[in-house]
């Protein structure tokens, strides 16, 4: 199970992200923050494999930094409301594992957060 933590300052936008995310097989939210300025430490007690993140609010690409630092086994996929190259240009040097519209349909992202997941480390036998 993919554990996903979502950082999103709109409450609408968080809890429809939840909802999207739900009943997604092999897919579990862990947990939600609206507060850049919490989030980082909620990664670190919480320790998802995805984090979803919005980086056009202030201490949006600090965010995405300090989590990189924190936890860099963690993929951490910008999610964001419109196109802008610089910013995803930035969030790719950042360590972002991918930059996406959130007009993705549910499918689709839910296939680019498996994609992102870091696999994980093979059972001895």
């Amino acid at each position: 199970m993919i554990q996903v933590l979502i950082i999103e300052g709109h409450p609408l936008v968080r809890k429809a992200l939840e909802e999207r995310l739900r009943d997604a097989v092999g897919l579990e939210v862990v947990g939600s923050n609206g507060e850049y300025a919490r989030a980082v430490r909620q990664a670190e007690v919480l320790r998802p494999q995805v984090i979803l993140i919005e980086i056009k609010a202030p201490g949006g690409l600090e965010t995405l930094k300090s989590l990189r630092e924190a936890l860099p086994a963690a993929a951490v996929i910008v999610l964001t409301s419109y196109s802008d190259g610089q910013e995803e240009e930035e969030a790719f040097r950042l360590g972002a594992a991918a930059y996406l519209l959130k007009t993705l349909d549910t499918q689709a992202l839910i296939e680019q957060i498996l994609a992102c997941a870091p696999t994980a480390a093979p059972t001895p036998a």
